[in-house]
């Protein structure tokens, strides 16, 4: 059972229906669900001596039971009970649940779901002094609410994310929306000349600097180099890298104003133009990931980014 101070669902908080969540009907000593079960995925050999595990996965999704009382103790109404009710059961949909321990607007942790069973506390003569549901999750655990970090890029720019997933083996993708601008050509200083074995390193639409010499890639894939910067140039491209996971996203092709946005955690890529964008070899179809802990991120490109996650909350009850 959960003791929360108030919770937002569907619309409404707990604090709008004058409920209090901070209670429980049912014993809360001993031992509790963590909800954080897992079994191991193994083959056995033919004469069954010996188990090969491949990985664990978990067996149980969070689905904690809060129980809500009127904030007057008194005992509930008919049409109170069916506000309540219709509150919590009118979504078809999992959404997020968003819990707070105090009288904050920091939340503790969110869940998404929706509530399942539900139950209503009856004391003699009929009367309803509670209701009791569990919130079944899609995930065994909570997670954060959503993290944001948004930069103005003018030139490569490099600042750091941390990262405090509790899921500490696995990686974060979180959603990355790209605001293009048009300016000048932005120049990105490389380590090695440009040639054509390792043209496929670099992405269209971006003038690279070595030794003196400019590289630049037309939009017919063309690879040309020049001593002064080519004139007209515009850059169309943005690259992500993340050092610590090592990984490069790289997107061209882009024009001013135009929203891109890396759907990370479900593979989507997608842009404001009115017209249906097709990014083919534009996307290189890596997706930005983050790791526990601090990440070095490294933006190249004329733009601003927002980014935004979630992370993994192993709360257990």
């Amino acid at each position: 059972m959960i003791g929360l101070h108030r919770f937002k669902y569907n619309g409404y908080s707990s604090q709008d229906f004058d409920l209090l969540c901070d209670v429980s009907f049912d014993e809360d000593n001993g031992d509790s669900e963590s909800f954080l079960n897992r079994e191991a995925v193994a083959s056995e050999v033919y004469n069954g001596t010996l188990r090969r595990v491949h990985n664990f996965k978990y067996t149980d999704v969070f689905a904690p039971r809060i129980s809500l009382i009127k904030n007057t103790f008194d005992d509930f109404t008919e049409d109170e009970v069916r506000r309540a009710l219709s509150w919590l059961t009118s979504s078809a949909t999992p959404k997020f649940l968003t819990a707070y321990y105090d009288d904050s607007e920091v939340a503790a942790f969110e869940i998404l779901g929706a509530p399942t069973s539900i139950e209503l506390h009856k004391i003699a003569n009929n009367r309803i002094v509670g209701i009791v549901f569990t919130f079944e999750s899609s995930a065994p655990y909570a997670f954060s609410a959503i993290q944001t970090i948004e930069k103005n890029i003018t030139s490569p720019q490099t600042f750091t994310i941390t990262c405090n997933s509790d899921e500490l083996g696995a990686l974060v993708y979180p959603k990355v929306t790209i605001t293009h601008k048009l300016n000048d050509s932005l120049i990105v200083q490389t380590n090695k000349a440009m040639d054509e074995p390792n043209k496929a390193e670099h992405i269209p639409g971006t003038v690279y600097h070595y030794n003196g010499v400019y590289y630049w890639i037309d939009d017919e894939g063309t690879l040309y180099e020049d001593s002064t910067i080519p004139s007209e140039w515009k850059t169309t491209s943005v690259l992500i890298e993340n050092m610590t996971t090592n990984s490069k996203t790289a997107v061209g092709g882009n024009i001013s104003q135009e929203i891109v946005t890396l759907d990370g955690a479900n593979r989507v890529v997608s842009s404001s133009l009115n017209i249906s964008r097709i990014f083919g070899n534009d996307f290189n179809w890596q997706w930005m990931s983050l790791a526990p802990g601090e990440n070095t991120i490294t933006v190249t490109g004329s733009c601003t980014i927002k980014i935004e996650w979630r992370e993994p909350r192993k709360v257990g009850f």
